[in-house]
């Protein structure tokens, strides 16, 4: 009985062994530009005057990180609304909505770490990530693409 739970285990980290070093040849996908899509106040997106404060929120989600990066970007994206736009109701009703809405643990386009092309967890980029990740973000502004909306 003893070997055979031995043998059991073995297979076990066998399997897990071989999925984590799978998951390391899984690419990030090109930066994609949400332009604070999910705003609760659509009309307000008709001005470029905060369109910078969802860039760099956008950037934050793309690339993912730990959970206390997350809730430091949140944190970031209402201080610039708040700050260009002096609409402290809008800014902290983004805020509410981003923390509410767009965990990790929600299948949608904007969830945290959404660049990631599979369930990457609330972890820090490593080197070689973080090495990727600006070079897809050195493209994607050298591009023409429209950085707002």
């Amino acid at each position: 009985m003893l070997k055979k739970t031995i043998l059991a285990v073995g297979k076990l980290l066998l399997i897990v062994g071989i999925l984590v070093g799978c998951q390391s040849d899984i690419q990030l996908m090109n930066f994609a530009n949400l332009g604070c899509s999910s705003s609760p106040n659509p009309s307000e997106l008709a001005s470029n005057e905060w369109c910078a404060c969802c860039i760099e929120h956008d950037i934050a989600y793309w690339r993912g990180g730990s959970s206390t990066q997350r809730e430091q970007a949140d944190e970031r994206l209402r201080d610039c609304v708040v700050r260009t736009t002096r609409n402290e109701v809008l800014a902290n009703s983004i805020y509410e909505g981003v923390r509410d809405g767009s965990s990790k643990y929600f299948f949608t386009d904007y969830q945290w770490a959404y660049g990631w092309s599979f369930d990457r967890s609330y972890e820090p980029l490593n080197e070689k990530e973080q090495h990727i990740a600006n070079q897809y973000l050195l493209d994607y502004f050298k591009s023409d693409q429209k950085v707002c909306l």
